[in-house]
């Protein structure tokens, strides 16, 4: 019961995991229809018109390519290409990183994840609060019945780490300098380290120049003339 269930069509176009789970609907037949072969991004979104035995409120199809290519990768970047979408709804579904083989399917949840995360990024510091922010608040993996349930878990904990890491770390490579100078980036690096426990160290000028960081000095020095001759 969610407000999209993702599932994955393979080139040809060849239904991927859960595509003929869901009666009532010919989505291969529609998906056909518009002329998509299963390709990596192609995608096509079915509204639930009423079938009462699919509790989705619609169907977003996605291309992996061929299937003897699938792999976790695959996962991270076909849904990243989606994740715009989603961003706009409350709850998501996918049966996504069913696509690889069992050996690799905790390493395609884990991409499956950062894919959410990273495609749906936007650098929001300068809009309202009321602007284009994401709806999206849960997201629903579903895994094969062989799946490793608790090993699953921990793929959907780390791929959150890494994702927001890489996503904390864009938010500062997308401040202008005039709001982050490197004193306030020193400090947003030192309350990081802070937070997640681990050790951070600023060096000075002087230990700048004994360890003979010249490229770093010399745009520190650009950046004081500037200031003062601006």
């Amino acid at each position: 019961a969610v407000d999209v269930l993702v599932l994955p069509v393979f080139e040809g176009p060849e239904a991927g995991p859960g595509v003929k789970d869901v009666k009532g609907l010919d989505l291969l037949a529609l998906y056909a229809a518009t002329g998509a072969k299963g390709k990596r991004g192609e995608s096509l979104l079915v509204p639930n018109t009423g079938d009462k035995a699919l509790r989705a409120k619609a169907v977003l199809l996605i291309g992996v390519g061929e299937r003897s290519d699938a792999d976790p990768d695959v996962c991270r970047r076909a849904i990243g290409r989606v994740a715009h979408q989603l961003a706009k709804r409350k709850a998501a579904a996918t049966t996504l990183p069913q696509i690889v083989s069992s050996k690799e399917q905790v390493d395609a949840v884990q991409a499956t994840v950062e894919g959410v995360l990273l495609g749906s990024y936007r650098f929001d510091r300068y809009k309202s609060k009321d602007g284009d922010a994401s709806r999206l608040g849960k997201v629903t993996i579903l895994g094969a019945g062989k799946a490793d349930a608790k090993a699953s878990k921990e793929a959907i904990r780390r791929g959150q780490v890494i994702a927001e890491s890489q996503m904390w770390a864009r938010d500062l490579v997308n401040t202008p300098a005039l709001d982050l100078p490197p004193a306030e980036l020193a400090k947003a690096a030192q309350a990081m380290a802070k937070e997640v426990g681990i050790t951070s160290k600023v060096w000075t000028e002087p230990e700048l120049k004994k360890g003979g960081f010249g490229g770093v000095l010399g745009v520190a020095a650009f950046r004081r003339y500037y200031a003062t001759h601006a």
